[in-house]
């Protein structure tokens, strides 16, 4: 019946033996005193003999694996008179515990089941006093009524993942008040009891996520969890979910809802001291600040992929006595100079706003004047076709990150200019094609800029100034030549894929340059020298018979053609007066050396 061997197990709550496969696991109380031995693994197979089973427990070793094949049921007392820190169950044959299977056992503090056909929660009022962690996962659970969850005194965390649930009755867990922690994502509720966790007075975090709730009704009203995991349902109404007062709420998602809207009622005076909202994949039109004006603490808003296209400003209203109710450009002038002393200027301490995925067209310059402390800001695939120059300017002491990315702007407007703490400016696949003279200038910070995917045809010298500048994504652009004095000093990475450059003489001093220094390290390899005397290849439409090469005077890299040998009567075709098609030919500076048949040179 026992076949022991030895084996190494990791203590103090880990469930990984090696690479068996468990059936239960049972650990002796003592389980924290950390041990170098090794300890004995017992594979039990059909027991019959329960007492022999529990006296066996007890020989020897302090801590024992226990591997259950073979049948469905745990048997009733099979843990009579033990001190037990851990039961685990995981086998897909397992179906249940035979009634009062708990009877007789002195203590078991966790008793987690993966990966079982269990049906049922187990009768657990023997462990009672003892038991702080219940876990069913993956396993066919389609309810939780009746008295198995209830009085369960010392219970803090309860998890019932990927189940079939679609039930749990009002009073499923009375008398267990100590919860902490409740999990029942992934399970097929439509709705929950209203007080469900009402008795719940120290709950920490509620996951019920990857459900299909309608509707959440008064389920906070008598606790106030710090973590509140609500993704992936059917709800739609926002106002009713929170409730005024719940301050200890530190972490809300409501991502991946049927959301429409939020108003200024659904979070203002309700979770006044949240730090992260998530509102992605939702339903959501705009962006109003006043909805979030309150929360005081909020590091990050996610407003990623909704269908938001507009932007709306706070102080849009006009004067009254002493109230606003319009904001327009002399009145900002009025507040701005001083005129209106007694004007209390509201604005947010969000530090991250991702609005990823929308459908924002245009950037104002009053649309992010009150996210005064705003260090990273994502606008990236929306569809914005315009950026106001005065976009960013109360920005430049916190604004860290920008992705303006996968949008069609065709220019900045130097919307970023003096932005002194930005890090990392991101503008990939937009439609600029060139920048305003001095367009960074004031960007003392910047260590990452990304511009793949525009239409580039030069650097100009609009980077030059970039001195702390590491990474340079110029690839797939249409860049035809590059100098060397277009190229920050400091670069460490330019990735240069995809452009089409013209490999001629222009090219010569930034190739030599990069062959000559270990930075910046390029993507790819540049115009690939064919031999050791010359970077650049012959141009093929070198006249016959004339050798073309690259050569230098004190200022400039130009090709050279000497067609000295051939003893020329005329003008060879390629220098003649320029033409559409000669002069794409002609891609840079020539100097020629032309001998006629009386040896003058042309």
């Amino acid at each position: 019946m026992w076949n022991q061997q030895k084996s190494r197990f990791q203590l103090c709550g880990s469930t990984n033996v090696n690479s068996m496969v468990l059936g239960f696991l049972v650990i002796l109380s003592s389980c924290c005193v950390v041990s170098e031995t090794n300890e004995t693994v017992s594979e039990l197979r059909n027991v019959s003999d329960v007492k022999k089973f529990n006296e066996t427990l007890f020989q020897g070793k302090t801590f024992y694996t226990i591997i259950y094949r073979d049948d469905s049921f745990l048997p009733r007392g099979f843990l009579r008179g033990v001190n037990v820190t851990g039961l685990i169950v995981n086998d897909t044959h397992f179906q249940g515990l035979e009634e009062e299977a708990f009877e007789g056992v002195v203590f078991l503090k966790h008793f987690f089941v993966f990966r079982s056909s269990a049906k049922n929660v187990p009768d657990m009022r023997f462990i009672r006093d003892s038991v702080i962690s219940i876990w069913f996962r993956n396993s066919r659970l389609t309810s939780l009524e009746g008295p198995n969850l209830q009085n369960l005194r010392v219970l803090e965390m309860l998890s019932f993942y990927n189940n079939s649930i679609e039930y749990i009755a009002p009073d499923t867990f009375q008398g267990t008040e100590g919860v902490k922690v409740f999990d029942i994502s992934h399970n097929r509720l439509t709705h929950l009891p209203p007080d469900l966790f009402k008795p719940w007075k120290k709950l920490l975090k509620v996951e019920i996520s990857h459900n299909q709730l309608l509707h959440v009704d008064q389920l906070f009203f008598r606790t106030n969890p710090v973590v509140i995991l609500l993704d992936h349902n059917n709800l739609t109404n926002l106002d009713s979910i929170l409730h005024p007062g719940m301050y200890n709420v530190d972490q809300l998602d409501l991502s991946h809802n049927p959301i429409p809207r939020v108003t200024e009622n659904s979070f203002n005076g309700k979770v006044n001291n949240t730090r992260y909202i998530n509102l992605d994949n939702c339903l959501l039109r705009e962006f109003n600040l006043r909805h979030y004006i309150e929360l005081h603490k909020l590091f990050k808003l996610d407003l990623n992929y909704n269908l938001i296209d507009k932007i709306i400003n706070i102080y849009e209203a006009n004067y009254t006595d002493d109230y606003i109710k319009t904001f327009n450009k002399n009145k900002k002038r009025g507040i701005m100079s001083g005129s209106y002393p007694d004007i209390t200027v509201f604005y947010s301490r969000i530090k991250l706003l991702s609005m990823t995925g929308n459908r924002i067209a245009m950037l104002r310059s009053e649309d992010f004047v009150q996210l005064v402390e705003l260090r990273s800001l994502s606008l990236r695939n929306n569809d914005i076709g315009q950026v106001d120059g005065n976009t960013f300017p109360f920005h430049r002491n916190f604004l860290q990150l920008l992705d303006l990315s996968q949008n069609k702007i065709h220019s900045l407007q130097g919307c970023v200019r003096f932005q002194s703490a930005l890090l990392y400016l991101n503008l990939e696949y937009n439609r600029i094609e060139g920048f305003e003279e001095d367009e960074f200038e004031g960007l003392n910070m910047l260590k990452g800029m990304m511009l793949s995917g525009n239409r580039l045809t030069t650097l100009g010298s609009s980077l030059q100034k970039l001195f702390k500048l590491e990474i340079l994504r110029v690839d797939s652009n249409r860049i035809r030549t590059l100098g060397k004095e277009q190229i920050p000093a400091n670069l460490q990475e330019l990735y240069l894929a995809g452009n089409p450059f013209r490999c001629d003489c222009q090219m010569l001093l930034f190739l030599n340059y990069l062959n000559s220094t270990d930075n910046p390290v390029v993507d790819v390899p540049v115009c690939t020298p064919p031999n050791d005397t010359s970077l650049i290849p012959p141009p093929s439409n070198c006249p016959p018979g004339c050798r073309c090469f690259c050569t230098h005077d004190a200022q400039r890299h130009f090709m050279s053609v000497d067609c000295s040998s051939l003893g020329l009567t005329r003008r060879p075709a390629l220098f003649n007066a320029a033409t559409e098609k000669n002069s794409l030919m002609l891609s840079s500076p020539i100097k020629y050396k032309i001998v006629f048949k009386n040896k003058n040179s042309l």
